[in-house]
């Protein structure tokens, strides 16, 4: 019997997950991530000025990650269950990346003429999304791992999902050490960040997550 035929019999047979387990496995990944992101990043860049609390940009990253993050932690439960559909979650995806495109480019709009390239390139554009990247790898890795204690039969989507949620618990932390302010900048570099860590952890699944 070939493995894609052994996972599929499987499905078909087996019943969902208990949802204890699944929110068991991921909570190191929920709590640790943002937590080793933010501690990575502050250590390299400092913590940005306690003033900036104060403007918009920073809870705009925040709500823009957290989102994000528990997006990619639902459909990453519903992918480790085999029989149950992963519903409304991914849908809600183009929503939010149409939002987010929306409010960048009405920020673009009005930004005026001397200030276009900062809003756009900021001081950081070469080094954030791979900085989101690297502080959300250890989030990724507790994120896969979550994975592997489920059952999941579409391993390329579940890791897709583990990144998704890594990125978002990553971008969290990042934020607190990014001094850039522009919400057309957020949502372009950190979308890239979050994106680069979706596609590595698609690539990740389809070697671990397989059964």
């Amino acid at each position: 019997m070939k493995t894609d035929d052994l996972m599929n019999m499987l499905a078909n047979n087996a019943g969902p997950a208990p949802k204890a387990l699944a929110l068991k496995s991921l909570s190191p990944a929920l709590l640790l991530g943002p937590l080793l992101a933010a501690t990575i990043a502050i250590s390299v860049l400092g913590l940005i000025p306690l003033q900036m609390f104060s403007e918009i940009a920073v809870w705009a990253k925040l709500s823009y990650a957290t989102t994000l993050a528990l997006l990619g932690g639902i459909c990453m439960v519903r992918l480790g269950k085999p029989g149950v559909k992963i519903g409304l979650p991914p849908r809600l995806l183009p929503a939010l990346a149409v939002l987010v495109a929306l409010i960048g480019a009405g920020n673009y709009l009005n930004t005026p003429a001397n200030e276009v390239h900062k809003a756009l390139f900021g001081g950081s554009y070469l080094v954030c999304p791979w900085a989101i990247l690297t502080v959300s790898a250890p989030a990724l890795a507790l994120a896969l791992w979550a994975a592997r204690q489920l059952a999941p039969t579409r391993p390329v989507l579940t890791g897709a999902a583990c990144g998704l949620m890594a990125g978002g618990l990553g971008a969290m932390g990042y934020s607190l050490a990014c001094v850039e302010t522009s919400l057309t900048f957020i949502s372009i570099w950190y979308t890239a960040g979050i994106l680069l860590c979706t596609g590595l952890g698609a690539l990740l699944g389809s070697r671990f997550l397989r059964w």
